[in-house]
């Protein structure tokens, strides 16, 4: 959309700047509260006119380009941003990987049949802005959401020298379960990205400060672990499907209420209260633990309402979890809205 600009403010760090401070930003933007300055009275813009060649350069040397090149992979991609489309194609010719492209945008069923029907090793899934992926493997199968995510925890503690899984409130207990199979300390933090590296700088002893912070911006990358899969596959000489047994599954329920800023400090002493303390983790929001499942309310930060996640070994039981907090929140906000 040419009347849309999409402006990204990142910390010394590279990961995306503090809610208080983007809020900050919003507001003197919108109120106009700032100085507007000459553009010849800025001292120095930086423009990075290579740095499309330089995140390629660094992609391909994390990897074992000799053995990758050897496996004549193919892979199936299914990308509509040509700047994303340019640099996986150069990437993959680099790597001596066949690329074959699937033109039917977000379908993810049709992508599935021409990772079968071409006998590829994998497919590839990219949203516009590169921030989502979801990879199908050799036989099809589809790894998005939550799978997606395990197997990016799996990738990283298998490629980088972490020996601590950080993962914030609503992540997956698949995700904990990965750091025990790979013997490293798990650990929950807060959902943003800054508490996230936060809680790896604090846990990680035997890294230095720049290694951290780049193993974690690895993760965000989805194209990086895309490649670090591959990588992966290639130096265990094992398919994708082979890999990702080791993952184990879980059923997650996502689902959002109305809930008025007056009414979010309510909803959540409420639910605390009736709740024992030996099952309540107040992290981020409040999160009740059971055995083999938990739920989660989340207000949002930014619109009035509350995001409820639960999971659970049983998709019945995670769907009756997320029911059960979805009617007590409606239950308390309706019975405000009478006795007001």
């Amino acid at each position: 959309n040419p009347q849309k600009v999409n402006i990204l403010f990142f910390d010394n760090d590279g990961i995306d700047i503090d809610k208080i401070i983007e809020r900050k930003i919003e507001t003197s933007f919108i109120r106009e509260d700032f100085r507007r300055v000459p553009t010849d009275s800025f001292k120095r813009i930086n423009h990075m006119s290579d740095c499309i060649e330089y995140y390629t350069r660094n992609l391909i040397n994390s990897l074992d380009i000799k053995d990758i090149k050897n496996k004549k992979l193919k892979i199936v991609v299914n990308i509509r941003s040509a700047l994303l489309l340019d640099v996986v194609t150069k990437v993959f010719n680099e790597l001596g990987i066949s690329v074959k492209l699937y033109d039917e945008y977000r379908d993810l069923v049709g992508l599935s049949k021409l990772v079968k029907e071409c006998n590829a090793n994998l497919g590839i899934y990219m949203s516009d802005d590169g921030e989502n992926a979801v990879i199908v493997d050799e036989n099809g199968g589809i790894i998005k959401d939550e799978a997606f995510e395990a197997l990016n925890a799996l990738v990283l503690l298998k490629t980088t020298k972490l020996k601590t899984l950080v993962a914030p409130v609503t992540a997956s207990v698949t995700i904990e379960k990965i750091a025990e199979l790979c013997d490293v300390k798990f650990v929950r933090s807060k959902i943003s990205q800054k508490h996230i590296l936060e809680a790896y700088l604090k846990n990680e002893k035997m890294m230095s400060r720049n290694e951290i912070v780049s193993a974690y911006l690895t993760s965000l990358d989805v194209f990086n672990i895309c490649l670090l899969t591959i990588n992966l596959m290639v130096n265990s000489n094992l398919p994708l499907s082979m890999i990702t047994l080791e993952i184990p599954r879980y059923y997650s329920k996502k689902q959002e209420i109305t809930c008025p800023w007056n009414m979010k400090g309510k909803v959540m002493r409420n639910i605390i209260e009736e709740n024992s303390s030996e099952t309540v983790d107040l992290i981020e929001g409040v999160k009740l633990n059971f055995e083999d499942a938990w739920v989660l309310v989340l207000p949002d930060s930014d619109e009035p309402l509350c995001r409820i996640y639960a999971e659970s070994k049983y998709l019945d039981e995670a769907e009756r979890l997320s029911d059960v907090l979805l009617n007590k929140i409606q239950v308390i906000t309706k019975s405000e809205e009478r006795a007001e």
